[in-house]
């Protein structure tokens, strides 16, 4: 049994949407351009091996693990036959490849400022974006380990603000 949402599109919805998805619900929204479904990314083997040939991954994918999610899209390891690993995104509410590119140059001045940021890979047609089997949206991102702040640790708030002035 599914709960189908309705709802008109809105950045505000946007939210609700995204938490109906994560209870297991289908989130239909009522755009400007009529009734758009968002697809989900099935981490099925045709998956696997098409995601490693657009972005010509140096080994097979074993499999794609979620990690993290939020409102504007869902984090998976993708695991690596030969042990590497990336992140992909799955983006629930599209993007576009001048947007990313912009997303792009800011992430390389910050990691120029010292900032630790993953990389954004291309796909071998040389766009960021990717359309799965199904038809979700995804970007391949190195992945890079970290732990999220604890604002009790002692010298977590020093980081934060180093970090924020770098990007300043």
């Amino acid at each position: 049994r599914h709960t189908v949402i309705v709802q008109v599109f809105a950045w505000p919805n946007a939210r609700l949407c995204a938490l109906s998805r994560a209870k297991g619900e289908v989130c239909i929204a009522l755009g400007w351009l009529g009734w758009h479904t968002m697809p989900t990314l099935t981490p099925d083997q045709t998956t696997l091996r098409r995601l490693a040939e657009a972005y010509a991954l140096p080994a097979p994918l074993n499999g794609l693990t979620p990690v993290a999610r939020g409102a504007m899209g869902r984090i998976w390891r993708a695991d690596l036959s030969d042990g590497s690993r990336y992140a992909l995104k799955e983006l629930f509410w599209g993007g576009s490849e001048a947007s990313i590119e912009a997303e792009v140059a800011f992430r390389d001045r910050a990691v120029h400022a010292g900032v630790t940021a993953p990389a954004s890979l291309r796909t071998v047609d040389g766009t960021y974006l990717w359309q799965a089997p199904g038809g979700s949206l995804v970007r391949l991102y190195s992945w890079v380990d970290g732990r999220p702040i604890e604002p009790a640790e002692p010298h977590s708030a020093e980081w934060l603000g180093r970090t924020l002035g770098r990007l300043h």
